[in-house]
């Protein structure tokens, strides 16, 4: 009876030791759960987190092709602005390079009545004043003609072959000034005794004596004359003043000048003005 009892001493003990270690078990296995709960709640955040990041991805990826759209715009633009710069850079060294050669034109005009003047001087020496400026010679009326009259007085043919032919050699022997010469004009003027018409008439037939003389001075050069030379009377519309008072003597004259032909300028000149446009 003894045995059986420790027997059943034993075994009670063994349940109890049982039941301790499945009440420790079960403790075990919730706590596993909790886990397991606070995991599934992890996971659901960091499934929400990545979803939100996801999304902002997608946002970012959208933004990025539109700003990328847009600086592929802005490049097309910058190419069109630098294409738009250069062809303006060229036109514009394309007008100055118009504006200097129609500067070195001009400039080269000037050149050419400077050289033809002292040409002008060298030939005619002191024999008769040249205009420091336009290289026109004048001729007293006095010395050619009679009062009134219009013909060539005998002794003035040798002065004006004298003169005459050096000036017209200057001008037209040389082919590097006869290229810039427009025309030479004789002009015939009086003081202003009688009427306008009167003086018209006079002045115009000196000139015309003045041009036939010239002509007869050398048959060869008739082609370049009848080519530049001309003449032309100017009554008294171009008189002479000393101290604001009508000098008659030197206002009665025959002058003798040159133009040079700027058609070359004016033509360059329009040019880089309507490029300029």
């Amino acid at each position: 009876m003894n045995v059986t009892s420790a027997s059943l001493q034993i075994a009670q003990e063994l349940l109890a030791q049982k039941e301790n270690d499945l009440n420790v078990s079960t403790a075990k296995l919730q706590l596993s759960d909790r886990e397991i709960e606070s995991l599934k709640k992890l996971l659901l955040d960091t499934e929400l987190a990545r979803d939100e990041v996801k999304g902002e991805l997608v946002a970012s990826q959208m933004e990025l092709g539109t700003t990328t759209q847009t600086l592929k715009l802005k490049d097309g633009e910058l190419a069109l602005l630098s294409a738009k710069l250069l062809e303006s850079t060229a036109a514009h060294q394309q007008l100055v390079e118009d504006l200097n050669l129609t500067k070195s034109r001009i400039k080269n005009l000037t050149g050419i009545r400077i050289k033809v003047i002292q040409e002008l001087k060298e030939k005619l020496g002191k024999k008769i004043n040249i205009d420091p400026n336009s290289g026109a010679i004048r001729l007293p009326a006095s010395v050619l003609f009679d009062v009134g009259s219009y013909e060539l007085k005998p002794e003035a043919k040798k002065q004006l072959t004298e003169t005459l032919q050096p000036y017209l050699d200057v001008l037209l022997n040389d082919a590097t000034i006869r290229e810039n010469i427009d025309h030479i004009v004789i002009e015939g003027h009086t003081d202003s005794d009688g009427t306008y018409m009167h003086n018209l008439d006079l002045s115009q037939k000196r000139a015309y004596s003045v041009m036939a003389f010239i002509y007869s001075l050398d048959e060869k050069r008739t082609a370049l004359l009848q080519k530049y030379l001309s003449a032309n009377g100017r009554a008294y519309s171009d008189r002479i003043f000393k101290n604001g008072v009508e000098d008659k003597e030197a206002s009665r004259r025959i002058e003798i000048k040159f133009n040079l032909s700027n058609k070359k300028a004016i033509e360059e000149i329009e040019t880089f003005l309507k490029r300029k446009e």
